[in-house]
């Protein structure tokens, strides 16, 4: 969780920047995927919200919402040139990875690390909805934005930054880890019915820094 703090930190300074931009100019993309055979879902976001919903399907269904504000019509085709969402499928696993300039191409880790090394006058959100099989696996990381999780079975893992995280209706176990959002929550089927288990995260929503960087986890399961 230390190492995933760090990395996120410019990201975070640099959208606090961004929000106090005057962005003129807004326009908004939909991407629709349906990918087959996966086994596990890997879903990584910067600014903007994870929501993933079980169900009795077996394929992974993507919705993607992607506003971007700019300063003038040159930033605008920056925002649509430089990020973009990654989507992959290898071994199983659908990834859903948003790709930019703030990305550090140089150190390869499982976080992928930020970088800011240069000025933007723009600002891009992803919000993405996914519906999957109840079983399968999960590993949601974002920076800005909430992520939810409900009616799922499988194994988890959840990371988030500024944003609250919760878990709704889950049979699977994993760990749940915040280092600056609000109030992270998990419901379990299998434990006590309408039983909430409430963790407080170290920090407040991030004015250009990411809190505490300790974070909270918590486990559901059998």
């Amino acid at each position: 969780m230390k190492t995933w703090t760090m990395c996120v930190m410019a990201v975070v300074c640099a959208a606090a920047v961004c929000r106090a931009e005057d962005y003129r100019l807004e326009q908004r993309e939909t991407v629709q995927r349906t990918l087959s055979g996966a086994t596990a879902v890997d879903a990584n976001n910067v600014n903007g919200f994870i929501h993933v919903t079980g169900d009795s399907g077996n394929t992974v269904r993507l919705e993607a919402e992607k506003i971007m504000r700019a300063r003038d019509s040159e930033e605008m085709e920056r925002a649509k040139r430089e990020v973009t969402l990654d989507i992959n499928q290898k071994d199983g696993i659908a990834q859903f990875y948003v790709n930019g300039p703030f990305r550090d191409h140089d150190h390869a880790s499982s976080y992928h690390g930020f970088h800011e090394r240069e000025s933007r006058h723009y600002e891009v959100t992803y919000n993405l909805t996914i519906r999957v099989p109840r079983a399968i696996e999960l590993i949601l990381k974002t920076v800005n934005g909430e992520v939810t999780c409900a009616d799922t079975s499988g194994k988890f893992e959840v990371n988030g930054v500024n944003g609250s995280i919760t878990m709704n209706d889950i049979a699977g176990s994993g760990s749940v880890r915040t280092a600056g959002g609000p109030t992270t929550r998990a419901r379990s089927r299998r434990t006590r019915p309408r039983t909430t288990s409430r963790i407080p995260a170290r920090g407040r929503r991030a004015r250009g820094r990411a809190g505490s960087g300790t974070g909270s986890s918590v486990r559901c399961g059998r």
